[in-house]
């Protein structure tokens, strides 16, 4: 069955619209962490947002485009510069802008 997706989303809510943060956290992300906690795989407890910190950081890591990043992620090319190119510190190398 396909969904109407008005807004192009690529993971639209049930509606076809955007996914409510709150609602997200609480019935899904929440549940998933205590499982995988209770699974040993998970330490502790991470919010998602830490999930999409990994993503961008893993993206400038492997070399991408940091205009395309910055799109994709809704950020500035500055924010991306000055918060996740910190990866030289960990022995990798600042790709040219």
């Amino acid at each position: 069955m396909r969904r109407n997706n008005p807004n192009n989303l690529i993971f639209p809510s049930v509606t076809g619209g955007y996914i409510n943060q709150k609602t997200f956290s609480r019935r899904y992300w929440n549940t998933v962490t205590k499982g995988l906690i209770a699974d040993g795989v998970l330490d502790k407890h991470y919010i998602n947002y830490s999930l999409r910190h990994s993503f961008i950081t893993r993206l400038v890591r492997s070399g991408e485009d940091i205009a395309t990043i910055a799109r994709i992620s809704g950020n500035s090319t500055e924010t991306i510069v000055n918060f996740y190119l910190s990866a030289k510190r960990d022995g990798f190398e600042i790709p040219e802008l």
